[in-house]
């Protein structure tokens, strides 16, 4: 998420930077210092990424109560803030309350359909509540958000295969095994041991897929 330049000075926005930073590395305490600054300029006070990247921070240190406070403060700053609505789905995970941290994923996702982070964490809470038939929506949305990554699609086929639908879950897995069979895995092996200096088995996800695929034809 960016800064709201209309409301931040330059000196702020990139303090908000550096915030955002400290969350993505697990800094809590020095995110927290970090959102104090920002949240002292009287024109900032309200700002939602701000007070939201606030409440993740106090989470990450276990300070839950506190936390889901002050992301209700975001919410209620700028009820259009993704991030808030994120770090609100995020507080409530934390304390196991599954079906209430879905609803506010999936208010983040109607105000940005395409961001990953959500999708993902929607999908493992669907898992989790046994809402498979959801989960077969969400793992569209990352398989088109990224199409060419194994992983979206071996999830693709697995929400189907939860449901039973082992025919659609092994046409998912043939369609993309037949895709990655046109790529030289041995020069991909040869190029890795270039750059890594270290040989790198390019066939071990391949054929890991290749047994989940087996696995479903069963």
């Amino acid at each position: 998420m960016n800064a709201d330049k209309s409301i931040m000075s330059a000196k702020d926005a990139n303090t908000f930077k550096k915030l955002a930073k400290c969350y993505e590395n697990k800094q809590f305490r020095n995110g927290l210092r970090f959102a104090k600054m920002i949240l002292a300029n009287p024109k900032c006070v309200n700002h939602a990424e701000t007070i939201a990247y606030k409440a993740m921070c106090l989470s990450g240190i276990g300070r839950n109560e506190e936390a889901l406070e002050v992301v209700k403060t975001a919410i209620k700053s700028d009820l259009r803030c993704c991030l808030a609505w994120r770090a609100y789905g995020l507080v409530v995970r934390s304390e196991r309350k599954y079906e209430e941290a879905v609803k506010c994923f999936r208010n983040a996702l109607k105000i940005d359909k395409d961001n990953l982070d959500n999708w993902r964490d929607l999908s493992v809470l669907q898992i989790q509540l046994r809402d498979l038939e959801s989960l077969k929506e969400s793992r569209q949305a990352i398989c088109q958000l990224k199409p060419g990554l194994r992983a979206s699609w071996a999830g693709l086929a697995m929400s189907y295969h939860l449901t039973g639908d082992f025919d659609m879950a092994r046409d998912i897995l043939n369609n993309f095994t037949q895709r990655q069979g046109q790529v030289d895995r041995e020069v991909m092996g040869q190029f890795m041991k270039h750059i890594l200096n270290k040989k790198i088995s390019y066939d071990y996800e391949h054929s890991e897929l290749l047994l989940y695929e087996n696995m479903v034809i069963r």
